[in-house]
């Protein structure tokens, strides 16, 4: 029993080392990245900095994707909104946070 799990396990690796997929054909194609900051605000996905994962770099990326609409992998819908944050530095492993008050007339901290 234990070989042919070890056949069935090397078809797998086999399997997955034949199959190209291709999971981008829109014009704006995000790198690559790790130790980004991802934020879900009003069905969009933004992502901000990060590093790449060739080479750890540090990049000054900053883009959304629209959940809002039905997509497959094939078409995503990345917006590139890099242009916009000219005065955010390079930087990694950030942290997001996005704090809703209601009722705020008696809020103390």
């Amino acid at each position: 029993m234990s070989k042919n799990i070890l056949v069935y396990f090397l078809l797998w690796i086999s399997f997955q080392v034949l199959v190209d997929v291709n999971c981008q054909l829109t014009s704006f194609e995000p790198s690559g990245l790790f130790r980004h900051t991802a934020t879900l605000i009003d069905n969009k996905l933004y992502i901000l900095g990060g590093s790449l994962t060739s080479n750890n770099t540090l990049v000054k990326g900053f883009f959304y994707l629209d959940i809002s609409v039905p997509f497959n992998t094939q078409e995503l819908s990345w917006q590139d909104r890099s242009s916009t944050i000219n005065k955010i530095p390079l930087h990694d492993g950030a942290t997001s946070v996005i704090a809703v008050f209601r009722n705020v007339d008696n809020l103390k901290f």
